[in-house]
Formats: structure tokens, C-alpha cells, sequence
């Protein structure tokens, strides 16, 4: 995007593959999180295991009427 001179944000919705291919590039600049009351067994990670720790701020929360509770977090660095 920067190559093609795209001045502005890009809001992608994905999981852990979209996670980690933006993570990858290093175009992750804010992270959102949405975390739903639903039970999912394991879970999934975001980010595989040994991954390199980033660093993030929490920014802001809201919940939701269903009980989901949205975290957005900013690059540190």
C-alpha cells in the first residue's frame, strides 16, 4: 500500500492468519480485539508460538450490549 502511495488507514477484520501476515510486513499499527462470551474450547492464538513480542498500549474499551467487549491497542514503538 505504501508503494502504491495509499495515504490512509485500512481497517482489516480477520483472525490469527490475518493477524500474523500484516504482523509479518510490519504494517500493524493499532490492534482491536473483540472479545465474545462464548466458550470455544481451547481458543486460538493470536500470534504462533514463539513469536517475537510486540509492543502495544491499551487505547480504549467498549462493551456491547450481548456482552462482547471491544479493546483497541496502539503501537508503542
Amino acid at each position: 500500500m505504501q508503494q502504491a502511495n495509499f495515504d490512509g488507514d485500512v481497517h482489516l477484520v480477520g483472525g490469527q492468519q490475518t493477524i500474523n501476515a500484516f504482523r509479518a510486513i510490519g504494517a500493524l499499527d493499532d490492534l482491536g480485539i473483540v472479545v465474545m462470551p462464548i466458550l470455544l474450547g481451547d481458543g486460538l492464538p493470536l500470534t504462533p508460538a514463539g513469536a517475537k513480542p510486540e509492543p502495544f498500549q491499551l487505547v480504549s474499551s467498549r462493551t456491547f450490549p450481548d456482552g462482547s467487549i471491544e479493546h483497541l491497542y496502539t503501537r508503542t514503538d
